[in-house]
């Protein structure tokens, strides 16, 4: 054999070989159905809250070389510190044609503390076909969204404590849930009382929110003194730091006034806040009535006896 022959006996040798290896390459991804390809996961923060963050995980998905019926997505999301699984969503998305893609997202709701360990994997006929891995930290560093700190402000309820001169003093209580999911922080409240038609300022005061447990109430009481017989709107205004994060307002009228006939005839109706105002009475003065004097009430039986005694000896 020259030279020649043995060139070419090797180049084919090398051929078969490399023949060989495409042809297992392929056997194996058909036998694994690499049609199916998880091209990229995205994260997004949806809404930070003051514990929690909104999460909005988007999977691109992609099917090559055959069509793909059955398809599901499993995000299942693990505690980083613990190993612990937190929480798993799962997505039916059905039949991809050959060359298809789709995006997938899955929201889903986290808290700010710790990281996590996530893991999205692509099911057909409910066997796992491809996962992708991704872990998150520091979300305690994200920045809550302005008005989203989980307080809602409710109802607030005055209350007459006391009228002097032509000052009324007052006492708001104000509602504030947590509609959160875990403790809220302490927020610094201050509340206005402006008066209805010329927004002059009455009376301001702060005070905080304290921390509110969960989806619980919390009636917080701050006093205010106003001038009598005038209309007021009460702010209440949520501070974090040195921004307005949450406000809301409630009206007082202690001097309403009362529409007789629609946009000719107004009659005004003065109130006497002295009506409202709250009376303490000594519960135990309800209860049991008031005891006599005992020294009065033992003078007042000698003194009788005397007397009886005094005519007995007369009329002898």
């Amino acid at each position: 054999m020259d030279k020649s022959q043995k060139i070419v006996g090797c180049a084919l040798l090398l051929l078969v070989m490399f023949a060989s290896v495409m042809s297992a390459g392929c056997l194996r991804d058909f036998e694994d159905n690499s049609q199916l390809e998880i091209s990229n996961v995205d994260i997004s923060s949806e809404k930070i809250r003051s514990s929690y963050v909104d999460l909005n995980i988007t999977t691109e998905i992609k099917s090559n070389f055959a069509d793909s019926d059955n398809i599901s997505l499993l995000l299942k999301v693990y505690d980083k510190e613990t190993g612990f699984l937190d929480m798993q969503r799962e997505v039916f998305i059905g039949s991809l044609e050959n060359g298809e893609t789709v995006f997938t997202p899955i929201d889903i709701s986290v808290l700010k503390e710790g990281g996590y360990r996530m893991e999205v994997q692509l099911l057909e006929d409910d066997q796992l076909k491809r996962s992708r891995r991704l872990d998150i930290s520091n979300l305690d560093s994200l920045t809550p969204d302005v008005a989203d700190i989980g307080i809602e402000i409710g109802d607030v309820d005055f209350i007459v404590k006391g009228v002097v001169d032509n000052k009324v003093e007052l006492q708001a209580d104000i509602y504030l849930s947590n509609e959160g999911r875990a403790l809220s922080d302490d927020y610094r409240v201050l509340i206005k009382a402006r008066e209805m038609d010329a927004s002059l300022l009455a009376d301001k005061v702060w005070t905080t929110t304290g921390s509110i447990l969960p989806e619980t109430t919390k009636i917080v009481s701050v006093g205010l003194t106003v001038p009598k017989d005038y209309n007021y709107i009460v702010d209440v205004i949520i501070w974090g730091n040195d921004t307005i994060i949450k406000r809301g307002e409630s009206e007082i009228q202690l001097s309403p006034e009362t529409v007789l006939e629609k946009d000719t005839v107004v009659q005004k109706r003065v109130i006497n806040a002295e009506d409202f105002e709250e009376r303490f009475v000594d519960e135990d003065s309800e209860e049991s009535p008031k005891s006599e004097t005992p020294g009065f009430t033992i003078l007042f039986a000698l003194a009788s006896i005397l007397g009886v005694a005094f005519i007995h000896r007369r009329r002898l």
